[in-house]
């Protein structure tokens, strides 16, 4: 069973049956290939987390032998084709984009920011990252339900969040789609400005 919406360009889809997050999600085309979506899309799913060596993108996370993990998250995976050649420093800014939007619904709540992270008293709520294939930009975030069955000390949003975390998710993603569209309406009002 799924929720599928039409927000601005992008196609966001809400599963209600959970999977599993191992970083193969990243791949250009992965909700084309699973779901039919054609075009921009966000997927949103709960479910566990335990990205695989080889789907590492952090190259760092790589180097240090960081594991990334959990036992129950909300996951959100964004694909982007609407500019050609894809940009890294535009996916990123779109990840910034997305994860201020999740800091701002859970804000009164005492979550904090700190660049692509989300943190609630002082231990990190969330997990993100950015990149770019030959044909599209991709993101995955993901914030922690629970607290189990991860490599570090984390927070959870069963520990101040009583709502439905998927309808957090597919209410920030709303915005992120309007966010975007907005921009580009600006753009095609905006006059240049010549020298």
């Amino acid at each position: 069973m799924k929720e599928i919406l039409k927000a601005g360009n992008i196609t966001i889809i809400k599963l209600y049956e959970e999977r599993f997050y191992d970083g193969s999600q990243m791949k250009p085309l992965w909700a084309l290939r699973e779901f039919n979506l054609l075009g921009d899309s966000i997927v949103i799913f709960r479910g566990g987390m335990n990205v695989k060596t080889e789907e590492m993108i952090d190259q760092l996370d790589l180097i240090k032998g960081e594991k990334i993990s959990g036992k129950d998250l909300v996951h959100v995976v964004v694909e982007h084709f609407d500019i050609q050649p894809p940009n890294i420093e535009i996916a990123y800014l779109r990840q910034r984009l997305l994860v201020n939007l999740f800091h701002e619904a859970l804000y009164k709540y005492g979550v904090e920011r700190r660049f692509s992270d989300l943190y609630y008293k002082r231990k990190k709520l969330s997990v993100s990252i950015a990149s770019i294939s030959n044909i599209s930009m991709k993101i995955h975030f993901a914030i922690n339900i629970k607290c189990e069955d991860a490599p570090i000390e984390i927070s959870c949003l069963e520990n101040f969040y009583r709502n439905d975390p998927l309808n957090l998710a597919r209410d920030v993603c709303i915005k992120y789609a309007e966010e975007l569209e907005k921009i580009k309406k600006d753009i095609y009002k905006t006059k240049e400005i010549k020298f």
